[in-house]
């Protein structure tokens, strides 16, 4: 793991990832309401970035800098998450370049499966700060 991919932060920084993962999973809920489904999916995948960011500074002072976010997939295998976790946030990645690159918009259809996703995720994240 390259260290130019990866930050050091002290781990009282995780709060204000999650309170980032909260706030963009709001915006994402607002804008599938007003059947905004691009602005929602580009919300709901930068929700699940800060919640992953939130999870890795927590269990291991890291957070992934890495521009096309394949870095956070190798923190949290070292964060030893379940391999749900993994799949959920791979699919939601996988999601990003589409919404903000392809000459298409994101169908309605898409919106509701990325907003399951990134709920699973916030969800994941928010009872493992718990726990601890």
């Amino acid at each position: 793991m390259s260290r130019d991919r990866v930050s050091s932060l002290p781990k009282s920084t995780a709060a204000v990832y999650l309170r980032k993962a909260s706030d963009f999973a709001r915006s994402m809920e607002a804008a599938v309401s007003d059947r905004n489904f691009d602005a929602a999916g580009l919300a709901g995948i930068h929700a699940v970035i800060s919640a992953c960011d939130a999870l890795t500074v927590t269990r291991l002072g890291l957070r992934s800098t890495a521009q096309d976010h394949s870095e956070v997939l190798k923190l949290l295998v070292r964060c030893n998450v379940p391999t749900g976790l993994l799949t959920q946030v791979r699919a939601t990645l996988a999601v990003k370049n589409r919404v903000e690159y392809e000459a298409r918009q994101l169908s309605e259809e898409e919106a509701y499966r990325l907003r399951i996703q990134v709920r699973r995720v916030l969800e994941f994240v928010e009872k493992a700060g718990r726990s601890g």
